[in-house]
């Protein structure tokens, strides 16, 4: 699938505003509980390109993005002025700092895409597949005129390799709550949280197999209870950092 998007609807409880050392933020307009819907919108752009690590990306980018604004100039037009912290100002480089992965293609946005990255995110992207369009919701308590923010990057990697993916690929030092008041218990839990949930979907298969599949027999029904057991350890235990 490769389209420009023919709408570009938009539902938002959010004002844009220059931000101290920071460039331009989004700022709640009222207060939000997770859960709460913060803003919808249908992207830009809905294609699927090549990895920025692909030897001809920025050229494929720019092929594909001039193809799908044929006849919708004012697309391009959007595009362009989203951030680009490149010494040039290329499709290929607008693209890599603003696009979303979904369902295998990515997607940009006019306002969802000028978002910022925290390492301890009070919202999170969501693709709503019923109408199309990208989602902004909260994941803690927001008050009205809070910066939203939400991860470019894996929370449960530790800080370095935050540090070094960002730096890498978005070409920013984060300097969020998260990682100017480092220790190493941020990072063990993190590590720890990590496991529990690699380790959740043994436990399920486990359990699957005696509720569901009849395999009823003392081993597997003691495989299950250990499982469960380990797993419960494991929560205990980042519960506890």
């Amino acid at each position: 699938m490769n389209e420009s998007m023919a709408t570009h609807d938009l539902l938002s409880f959010t004002r844009v505003e220059e931000l101290v050392g920071k460039g331009k933020g989004t700022l709640a307009t009222r207060s939000f509980e997770p859960g709460d819907l913060i803003l919808s919108e249908t992207p830009l752009f809905k294609m699927k390109m090549p990895p920025c690590e692909h030897p001809e990306y920025g050229k494929l980018c720019e092929e594909r993005i001039n193809e799908a604004c044929d006849e919708q100039a004012q697309r391009k037009t959007e595009f362009m002025r989203l951030v680009c912290p490149f010494e040039e100002i290329t499709p290929g480089g607008i693209w890599q700092v603003n696009h979303f992965e979904v369902n295998g293609e990515d997607v940009v946005y006019d306002r969802i895409s000028r978002i910022n990255h925290s390492c301890v995110p009070n919202a999170i992207h969501a693709w709503d597949d019923t109408n199309h369009n990208g989602q902004i919701r909260a994941v803690a308590n927001i008050s009205e005129g809070d910066e939203i923010t939400i991860t470019y990057c894996d929370l449960l990697c530790p800080v370095a390799s935050r540090q070094e993916y960002l730096r890498y690929f978005y070409r920013f030092e984060c300097d969020c709550v998260a990682c100017k008041a480092f220790d190493s218990i941020s990072d063990h839990r993190r590590t720890m949280i990590s496991k529990c949930l690699n380790f959740m979907p043994y436990v399920i298969d486990k359990f699957r197999a005696v509720v569901y599949d009849g395999h009823d027999t003392p081993k597997a029904v003691t495989d299950a209870a250990e499982a469960r057991e380990l797993c419960v350890r494991l929560a205990g235990m980042t519960l506890k950092l």
